[in-house]
Order: structure tokens, then C-alpha cells, then sequence
């Protein structure tokens, strides 16, 4: 049929005859494993044609790794294979209130925990003492947690004077006209406040001595 190629007798080749051809060139080819380069006989070229030629390129290329050899699986920067991060260390909340703010504030900051301070109108006791904290001290607590103080402030005034502006810390007072010494005197009567918590002192210079409410009566 006009058109249709078809091969002489010297370019037919039987199947055993194509076998030996495939596996005389393997045997005859080099595999250069640095350069991932296949090097094949001449021979063994004429037999197999262009394909059989890709065949074993793409062997070659594929068995360049070293025998017994695996995947390089490289685990995370800082962390070992199979390591879990371990969870941070707890510690114990320092007793703060025996000291003042500013060495309260260097220890928690050692210990790697922070300081949160808040005010409270005081009278008893001195200006800038810590009276409490939370959470109390012994607690357990997680790095980086955060410590209150409370630390006491003067009011302007006393709180048991109301219709007089007496500073905290002031010298005594006596009531004017009487036996007192001074050297600060009130004439009254005045109203004396008794207060119902423990941050406000009790009628201080005791002008209210009947108490009733009034001083210097």
C-alpha cells in the first residue's frame, strides 16, 4: 500500500534480539553518580534508538543518590527532632510589704514577673508604705504575671476633721483656751468624724474626749 514504511530485513529486530540489545546497553553504561552523567556505548545507541536512550537517562538521574540514603528532613531552627517546648518554670510571689516600692519593684523584676501599683488614702501610716498585694504572697504564679501593691497616700486633710483643713503629720493640736500645750490650736466646737475603716486615724489629737461627735466643746 502506497504510503505505508515498511522496514527491510536488515532493520527488523526480533524480540529476544531487542532484549539483548536493551540489556547489552545497560550493562555497557556508566553511571557517573557526582555528575549525575550517563555515558552509553555507541553500540548499544545503533540497537535501541532515541527512546531506549531517554529510558535510561531518566534511570540514571533517578538512582544519583547514594544507596541506603533518605530525604534530609531538617527539624525547625532551635528545636531538636521530636523535642516539645518546655512549659515556663511557676514561681512563688514574693512578700512585698515589708520593704518600699522601689525594692519591691527590683525584686519582682528579678524574679521576672511585673508591678502593677495603685494608691490608698492612709493616715496611719507613712506616706509611700505598701500596705497590701495581690496575689498574696506563696502564690503561684506564671512568669510575667502581673503583682499589684497598694501603696498608702496622705489625704489632703484629716478625715476626722471635716470643718478644718489639719494636714497629716501636722504637730499637735490642742483646743483653744485649755490646758493643752499647742503648739497649734482649734477653737470650737468642731465636728469630729470617727471613721469605719482602718486607713483613717480616730480623732488624733483626741479633741472629742466625751466622744460625741464634737470636739473642743
Amino acid at each position: 500500500m502506497a504510503g505505508v514504511y515498511a522496514p527491510t530485513s536488515r532493520e527488523r529486530v526480533d524480540t529476544a534480539g531487542l532484549r539483548d540489545a536493551v540489556l547489552t546497553s545497560w550493562t555497557s553504561a556508566t553511571l557517573d553518580t557526582e555528575n549525575a552523567h550517563v555515558l552509553v556505548s555507541v553500540s548499544g545507541l545503533r540497537r535501541i534508538g532515541l527512546l531506549s536512550l531517554l529510558t535510561l537517562l531518566g534511570a540514571g538521574c533517578a538512582n544519583t543518590r547514594a544507596p541506603g540514603t533518605t530525604p534530609s528532613m531538617t527539624p525547625p531552627s532551635g528545636l531538636v527532632s521530636g523535642e516539645v517546648s518546655p512549659s515556663p518554670s511557676p514561681i512563688e510571689a514574693p512578700y512585698l510589704l515589708l520593704g518600699t516600692l522601689q525594692e519591691a519593684m527590683a525584686e519582682v523584676t528579678q524574679l521576672g514577673l511585673r508591678l502593677r501599683v495603685r494608691h490608698q488614702v492612709d493616715e496611719v501610716l507613712a506616706r509611700g508604705s505598701l500596705l497590701d498585694q495581690s496575689p498574696a504572697a506563696g502564690t503561684v504564679v506564671t512568669p510575667r504575671s502581673v503583682i499589684t501593691v497598694t501603696v498608702g497616700k496622705w489625704p489632703k486633710c484629716l478625715y476626722a476633721y471635716p470643718s478644718v483643713c489639719i494636714p497629716p503629720g501636722s504637730a499637735d493640736y490642742d483646743c483653744a483656751g485649755g490646758s493643752g500645750n499647742g503648739p497649734n490650736y482649734i477653737a470650737g466646737p468642731i465636728p469630729v468624724r470617727w471613721p469605719s475603716d482602718f486607713y483613717r486615724l480616730a480623732d488624733p489629737f483626741g479633741l472629742d474626749r466625751d466622744h460625741n461627735g464634737w470636739g473642743c466643746e
